[in-house]
């Protein structure tokens, strides 16, 4: 679940508006690129990772489909997870469980600070964010300073409204790994491979 994208508000139905609780979705195509690219490669072949934003629960259950035990938390206490909680304050506070990684699509507004959390509670952790994260902004300089993302994984852009109508803004998955290299590895997923896993999850599409 994360923010929208177009800082403050998405176009639904010709009206701007926007979620109070930024719920827009992972589509299940972003979530298989980064899948077939975690295991044995870029963490932990089995273990517990956390969701921290779950939303409704589809990168959590596509977790556990893999094989991984997986944690949730969410701050809208309406859906299900094991914790109910400002994420960032949790982990300031020291109150999120031990895991062996994080995983997420956050809120963009903010979304350093979601990145400096999550890198507080494992060295191992994924977050689906804007491409302009690459930017060189005061807000992130420390962190492409002292802890660059090991991998960058660039995507297509995807519909997070359910209308087919992708996103103004190109998003990527950036991962961070125990012993990553100083300089990131960009890959970019093919668009074919987008209309492949769009094929294989017919009948729920771009889902919000």
């Amino acid at each position: 679940m994360h923010d929208n994208p177009d800082k403050t508000r998405h176009v639904v139905g010709g009206h701007h508006s926007r979620d109070k609780l930024d719920r827009y979705y992972t589509p299940p195509w972003v979530i298989d690129a980064l899948v077939s690219r975690l295991r044995g490669y870029l963490f932990p072949r089995a273990g517990t990772l956390l969701e921290p934003c779950c939303g409704d629960g589809r990168l959590a259950d596509a977790l556990r489909a893999h094989g991984w035990q997986v944690v949730t938390g969410d701050l809208d206490p309406d859906v299900e997870a094991d914790h109910h909680w400002d994420f960032v304050e949790a982990a300031a506070l020291g109150r999120v469980p031990k895991v062996d990684a994080v995983v997420t699509n956050p809120p963009y507004r903010g979304v350093t600070r979601y990145v400096e959390a999550a890198l507080s509670v494992s060295p191992f952790v994924a977050m689906l964010m804007p491409l302009t994260w690459l930017e060189p902004c005061a807000d992130r300089a420390h962190i492409w300073l002292e802890r660059p993302p090991s991998y960058v994984l660039v995507l297509p852009r995807p519909s997070f409204t359910g209308d087919g109508k992708t996103d103004p803004r190109t998003v990527a998955w950036y991962v961070w790994n125990r012993g990553g290299h100083r300089v990131a590895r960009i890959e970019h997923v093919d668009p074919a491979i987008r209309k492949a896993c769009l094929s294989r999850h017919a009948g729920q599409g771009e889902l919000t």
